[in-house]
């Protein structure tokens, strides 16, 4: 067990908010539905919140500031170029692989969270756990509701 987060995997969880709010705040320029293009703003701006405070846990433990590992791609769910949107089965493939980009981040900071032994990593894991579930559950809703009645309406 360590007692702290290690540099390298708290430089990947940044990454890994970074490349989610990326993706979110991507999806969300190409939805012309009001409700879920607030959806994924709104995932968009929680993940930059994360982001932050991992960036801040970083520069306590390590004393300067975070330095992106080149080349590092956290979650190949998360890469935007590899969907198409403008079909209903575009719009279920990317939920899907965002549902399954929150259960990986999820899994990453349990595993993590069984490692630590500080109190301040424990709450920030935790708390991460906990925001990561509330995003798959919004995806979750998201992808029922697609299923149910397509709604996104796709900008050419």
């Amino acid at each position: 067990m360590s007692k702290f987060l290690g540099e390298e995997v708290l430089r990947k969880a940044i990454q890994g908010e970074k490349q989610a709010m990326e993706f979110y705040l991507d999806v969300s320029k190409m939805i012309v539905n009001k409700k879920s293009k607030s959806l994924m703003e709104s995932l968009s701006n929680e993940e930059r919140k994360h982001m932050i405070l991992l960036e801040k846990r970083y520069r306590e433990l390590y004393n300067k500031d975070f330095e992106e590992i080149e080349g590092f791609i956290f979650d190949p769910n998360l890469r935007i170029e590899k969907f198409g949107l403008n079909s209903k089965s575009d719009a279920i493939e990317i939920l899907s692989s965002a549902i399954e980009a929150e259960n990986n981040a999820i899994k990453f900071y349990f595993e993590l969270l069984q490692r630590v032994e500080a109190n301040e990593d424990k709450e920030l894991l935790q708390s991460l756990i906990e925001f990561e579930n509330s995003h798959k559950k919004r995806l979750q809703d998201e992808y029922e509701k697609i299923n149910k009645d397509f709604i996104w309406n796709i900008q050419e």
